[in-house]
């Protein structure tokens, strides 16, 4: 049971995600001086990030949505980081989204102390920010530097970036809460400006998005702002800008009642709440996807092969396999994470781009489907216990949880664009819940069936059909297997195709050969697997050259390029970009049903709109920064680009009339 359970988890965190590097957005610089480093002397080091016109990123508390600048130093032994100087922030208004953060030019200062003279050694800082226009793409950059250092430009740029500083409020601050305003009065001779603005550090006391109501007196500036839904704190900071300066304000609430430090419900809490809702309904709907059905097939034939079985064996089958499940996806989500905190971009369904991942699942679908025509039993290549993959055991329903996460990273069902997208901008911890709902929602059919006792008597009997059946679902894996081959040849080039048929050939004739072991056949079939495995080692597969431009139907494609859709707008030339995979069932299925279909390449060809394809299959940094940039992290994505106008999103399950409405602006049909 533990290989077949190692094996199972392998192929979900088996991947090899490659990052293709795309040019910033934000150019970013680390300059430092360091000639001399001496104990206790602070050497100043100055990151400056340069936005384009109308592009912006993030203060420290992102407003209504964004990420906040983040730095991470790696020191020499005996130099340590001090907190980072930040330049004052502005308000950024997109709307009624009120964020805070920087334009046109940032730098951050941050002090590295030495403990000792003349220390030595290599240090780098890694700096991750979003960008964000009309569209928000997460950036990062990795600097290093040697100590000592000379830059004999580095007290020019710490002088300037001193002077967009914040400096120490000469004076008290506090704040009252009155019905459903906040009340910040500072006491001060400062000459306030009467367009003065505070920009909170902890978020939600105040409603971002409303008017500040601002009135001086002598010694006294007082601004009045609606409450937000989180009850105030004993301090309460933020920055005052005001004119060119910014001020550093900690503000005492006055009428705190004693439990005014919990919070009450919140925005985003509800928010959550509602991303959850959508993960479950999601995962409920990830059932009926083309691409879980030979999974969930075998669990229907274990199931009737014990009648249902009691209902103590029941309820642990439904709770082996929702763990299985649930922690299929939080095991994707935990790779997820660890890819985004190294800088690397990647979204659902990442593992189907790596060619080892998808040769691994081939090959394990292929003795599934060996073993579903009793060829062998899974025991003598796997253990005793593998076979139990297929049969009502808890160990056996754990495995085909994990196996249904791995087939179900092709698909991508209605609701879950939204659950998934979100997980961009919440936190590790709440990504992990909206995983652990999308598994919950898969495996909740199985689970009630195995609670509810009704259901499992609707179950057929077992008898003799349940051999044809096995027959059938066998058909049903292999020919998954096979569909993961065209998979890789996508992937790679087409002598990858051959790499993989050769390991399946070797596979089969393994098989054969323990069948016919104690017989005169036994040593041919040893000499075709060692015949086999020399020519799978001679035929490496070598990465696969980018597809030129091909016709999709009577339409001829142009590959993802966002400088070429910018240019194309330009002209007033309308743009349907399809984001999609060669591992994305759902992708496949909305191209045969709704793009190719004839009303729809009749309307592109009259309307002279360039189909664009963004092909994911092999991982593209450009094109998750585009999904990222719609709030998702996985395909189908499909944006229609009017002649005027915005862009407009499609549903993720396309049928034509849903393709022509939108293309021709309708509502959608109810």
């Amino acid at each position: 049971m533990r290989i077949i359970k190692s094996l199972a988890l392998a192929l979900i965190l088996t991947c090899a995600t490659q990052s293709v590097a795309a040019e910033s957005i934000v150019k970013s610089q680390l300059t430092m001086n360091a000639e001399k480093v001496k104990a206790g002397e602070p050497i100043w080091a100055a990151i400056t990030l340069a936005m384009p016109k109308d592009w912006h990123v993030y203060w420290k508390n992102p407003g209504d949505s964004g990420i906040a600048t983040s730095f991470e130093w790696k020191l020499p032994e005996g130099v340590t980081a001090g907190e980072t100087l930040w330049p004052k922030p502005r308000r950024v208004a997109t709307g009624t989204i009120i964020n805070y953060g920087y334009a046109d030019r940032a730098i951050f200062l941050t002090p590295l102390t030495p403990d000792r003279d003349n220390i030595t050694g290599e240090m780098s800082v890694k700096v991750s920010w979003l960008a964000c226009k009309d569209t928000c793409i997460p950036e990062s950059a990795t600097f290093r530097a040697y100590l000592p250092q000379k830059d004999v430009t580095a007290a020019k740029v710490v002088n300037e970036a001193r002077r967009y500083l914040t400096k120490p409020l000469s004076g008290a601050a506090t704040y009252r809460v009155e019905d459903k305003k906040i009340v910040l009065e500072i006491a001060s001779f400062e000459p306030f400006s009467a367009l003065s603005q505070f920009i909170p550090l902890e978020n939600g006391i105040i409603a971002n998005d409303g008017a500040q109501e601002v009135t001086r007196t002598s010694g006294k500036l007082t601004i009045a702002m609606p409450r937000g839904n989180t009850s105030p704190i004993k301090e309460w900071h933020g920055i005052l800008r005001s004119a060119d300066n910014g001020f550093e304000v900690t503000a005492t609430a006055q009428n705190m009642a004693p439990t005014a430090t919990e919070q009450s419900p919140t925005a985003s809490s509800s928010s959550l709440i509602v991303i959850l809702l959508l993960a479950l309904a999601g995962g409920l709907l990830l059932n009926l996807m083309p691409c879980v059905l030979p999974i969930l097939s075998l669990k229907a034939l274990a199931l009737a092969k014990k009648g249902g079985g009691s209902n103590a064996e029941a309820k642990r089958q439904g709770i082996a396999y929702t763990a299985g499940v649930v922690g299929g996806f939080i095991l994707i989500a935990l790779v997820l994470l660890s890819l985004k905190s190294a800088g690397e971009a990647a979204g659902w369904g990442f593992q189907l781009q790596s060619p080892g991942f998808v040769v691994g699942l081939m090959l394990l679908m292929l003795l599934v489907s060996m073993n579903l025509l009793s060829w062998f039993e899974l025991p003598v290549l796997l253990g005793s216990a593998a076979s139990r993959i297929s049969g009502a055991t808890q160990s056996g329903s754990f495995c085909t949880g994990l196996l249904a996460v791995a087939l179900a990273t092709p698909c991508t069902a209605p609701f879950m664009a939204t659950a998934l997208g979100a997980t961009l901008t919440l936190s590790a911890t709440a990504s992990l819940l909206v995983f652990a709902a999308l598994g919950l929602g898969m495996a909740l059919p199985f689970l009630v069936v195995s609670f509810w006792p009704a259901a499992r008597k609707l179950l057929p009997k077992p008898g003799g059909w349940m051999k044809g059946f096995k027959q059938f679902l066998s058909v049903l894996v292999f020919l998954t297997a096979i569909w993961l081959v065209s998979v890789l040849t996508k992937l790679v080039d087409k002598q990858a195709a051959a790499f993989a048929i050769h390991g399946a050939i070797a596979i089969i004739l393994l098989v054969r050969l323990h069948v016919a072991r104690h017989s005169r056949n036994g040593r041919f079939f040893l000499f075709a697997i060692l015949a086999v495995a020399f020519w799978t080692i001679a035929v490496q597969p070598s990465p696969r050259v980018p597809d030129k431009a091909q016709a999709m139907g009577a339409i001829v494609t142009e590959l993802f390029n966002t400088e070429r859709i910018d240019a194309l707008r330009k002209e007033g030339t309308p743009v349907f970009v399809d984001a999609t995979a060669a591992w994305c069932i759902t992708c496949k299925i909305n191209e045969r049903v709704a793009l190719r279909s004839d009303k729809v390449q009749a309307y592109f060809a009259e309307h002279g709109v360039v189909l664009m394809i963004a092909d994911w299959t092999s991982g593209d940094d450009a094109i998750t920064n585009y999904l990222a940039s719609f709030g998702r992290n996985g395909v189908p994505l499909y944006v229609y680009y009017p002649p005027n106008g915005e862009p407009r999103v499609l549903p993720q399950l396309l049928t034509p009339s849903t393709v022509l409405d939108a293309l021709a602006d309708k509502p959608p049909q109810t």
